[in-house]
This record gives C-alpha cells, structure tokens and sequence, in this order.
C-alpha cells in the first residue's frame, strides 16, 4: 500500500513547504506552550492577529489584548499564541494564508485537533482569520474578530465598497463555525452598516454573535477614542465588559467538546478491550492504517495548499493592476475587483455545486 500512496504523499509534502516558506509562523506564547502541555489533545489553542500597515511592516511584536489576558488567567488549560506578520505589504487574502501556516503548523507538529483551535484577530489579523476559517477550516473551535476589515481608510472607492459588500456576503454564506463579531460606529476603516443582515445570510454558523457598539459605548470603555473606534478592544475596560458574556462561553463550549471526544475515545478503548483478539487489529496494522491515514489528509490539504500558492503567484504576476498606496492607511491596499473573491477551499459539509463557485 506504501508504493501507491507514495508519490501523492510526496507531492503534498511540496505543496505544504512550499506554502511554508511563502508564509512563515512568527510570534511568540504568553506564558506556557503547547509543549508544556502532558496532552495537547486537550490544549485549548487561542491564535491571535494583530493589525497590519506599512508604516509598522517589519517592526510588530507579539503583544496581548487584555480581553484575551484574561482567558489566560481564568482557564489553564488555554494557552495563546501572538501571531506576527513581518513584512513589508499584504494584500487582503494572504493575511489568511499566515494564519492557516499557523493553523497547520499546530496541527501537524503538536498534534493539537482543529477542534481545539480559536482565531482571534483585530483589523486585517480579523478579517485573515475569518477567511481563514471560512474557506479552509470550517472546522475551528471559533472565530473572534475585532473591527475586522482590509480594505484602507474611510472614504472607499466604489470598487473597493463593491469588493468589501462581495467579500462580507460570501464570508457570512461559508461561515459554519462559532462566530464572534465586535464593529463600533466612529470607526475610520468601515461603516458599521456594512455588516447589516449578515446574521441572516449566516444562518449555518452557530453561535452567532455581532456586537454593533455605538460611538457613546466605545467611549465609556475606551479612554482614547474619541477620534477613532478602531482600537477599542485594547483597552481594559472593553475586556471586563465583554469577556464573560462572549469569549468564556466559547472557550467552555470547545472544552465540552473535548471532554465529550475524550469520553467516546476511552468509550471505544473499551469496547475494543472486550473484543475477541482474533478479530482486533495487530500493533502494526494499527500503524500502518494510521501513516495510510495521515498520508491522505496530507494529500488533501496538499492539494488545496499548492493550487491556493500558485494562483496567488499568477495573480501577483498577470493581474496587470498597478497597486498605488494609500496616504494614511494602515491596512492592506485594495486589489483588483474579482481578486477579492475566493473560491479555491475545500468543499464544505451541505455545500451545494454553486456554493464551490464565486459568485
């Protein structure tokens, strides 16, 4: 069985280097890693993201909101990664190429389950994490976002509201995870009415929150923005109002799923105890039905990791759209409408043959 499986196996190999180089895993843990964990099968993985702009490329550290601070102190079962992304310019969808290199790396390195995964992300590191999730892996503990958007400052050309009204739609159409979703008014990078009806156009993703604070909210819990919303998560008070009603609930429903995994995984041990010894599998049929496992999964997101890394290097190289900056913008600059849609992730549980084609 080795020789069949051992081209494929080999080709996704590549396909995951190479998109390892294109997007290294940077940042560092707050407190205790995965590795000081005895089981990372029930390790709590929270990946944060910070913002992004040009004027900061290169220079970012690995820092902690406070909202996220406090996940760290209440539940030691949780350990946070701050994630950064060190370069000199970004377009909008490979923010969620770092995030998933990250994603992978704990999965196949630590053996950490995507269950167990949270993404959480501010400004670009949101919007990354929301496409991350919804067009790789559907499949994550949740998602938390934080004004999340890429698209530069306030006013938006009419391509790039027509790109970011597209983005939003499709986004709330693949959303099936756990979604937590902070916008304030006053914010100078989007209108909070571009996140009207997506509760209704996201009716798989459970759990649904979208928290739309008003200008006089923000400013009861953030001392410095009273020119700008964008930053109100950093400040302490947005953490103690909010942490207890949004963020522990989710880390508690992703403990139960564990807990609930754990009890079928000691359930079947039995099981298989009481089974005549005839009819069990020896140690090393066990190994080998694993490795022909691992292999497959590698080959399927090998797949999707390659075609995903040669269509950004087509795109970079035959798009034809010259990329002028934007005074004052801290995101990502805009690209060519059409490039904002993505439709190259693995087909999701109920999707329809349309839901896999971008409108």
């Amino acid at each position: 069985m080795r020789a069949p499986l051992a081209r494929p196996a080999l080709l996704a190999a590549l396909a995951l280097v190479a998109t390892s180089c294109a997007f290294p895993v940077e940042g560092r843990f707050a407190g205790s890693s995965v590795a000081d964990r005895a089981d990372p099968t029930r390790t709590i993985v929270l990946i944060y993201n910070h913002g992004f702009s040009r004027e900061r490329a290169g220079s970012y550290e690995a820092l902690v909101p406070p909202i996220l601070q406090q996940a760290l102190e209440r539940n030691p079962d949780v350990v946070l990664f701050s994630q950064v992304r060190n370069t000199s310019r970004l377009r909008r969808t490979q923010h969620g190429a770092y995030i998933e290199a990250a994603i992978e790396q704990f999965r196949r390195r630590d053996g950490v389950p995507l269950e167990n995964i949270i993404l959480v992300g501010q400004s670009c590191g949101g919007w990354g994490s929301l496409q991350a999730a919804a067009f790789t892996y559907p499949s994550v503990g949740g998602v938390v976002v934080f004004a999340p958007t890429c698209h530069g400052q306030l006013p938006h050309s009419t391509e790039v509201a027509m790109a970011r009204t597209a983005e939003i739609a499709q986004l709330a159409e693949r959303a099936r995870f756990p979604l937590i979703i902070f916008v304030y008014e006053n914010d100078s990078y989007y209108r909070l009415a571009d996140w009207d009806g997506f509760e209704a156009r996201a009716p798989r993703a459970p759990h649904l929150q979208i928290e739309r604070l008003t200008r006089a909210r923000v400013l009861e819990l953030c001392a410095r923005c009273s020119r700008d919303s964008h930053g109100a998560m950093w400040d302490a008070r947005f953490g103690e109002a909010f942490y207890a009603s949004h963020l522990q609930p989710l880390i508690d429903r992703v403990r139960a799923r564990i807990r609930t995994r754990a009890a079928a995984v000691g359930w079947t041990s039995r099981l298989s105890d009481r089974t005549p010894r005839g009819d069990r599998m020896t140690t090393s049929q066990t190994a080998a039905a694993r490795r022909v496992t691992y292999q497959l999964e590698t080959l399927y997101f090998g797949y999707f990791a390659l075609r995903r890394y040669l269509e950004d290097c087509t795109f970079r190289a035959c798009d034809g759209v010259q990329q002028f900056p934007v005074p004052g913008e801290p995101d990502a600059p805009p690209a060519a409408l059409g490039a904002h849609l993505r439709s190259d992730r693995a087909p999701l549980p109920g999707d329809r043959p349309a839901d896999l084609i971008s409108p």
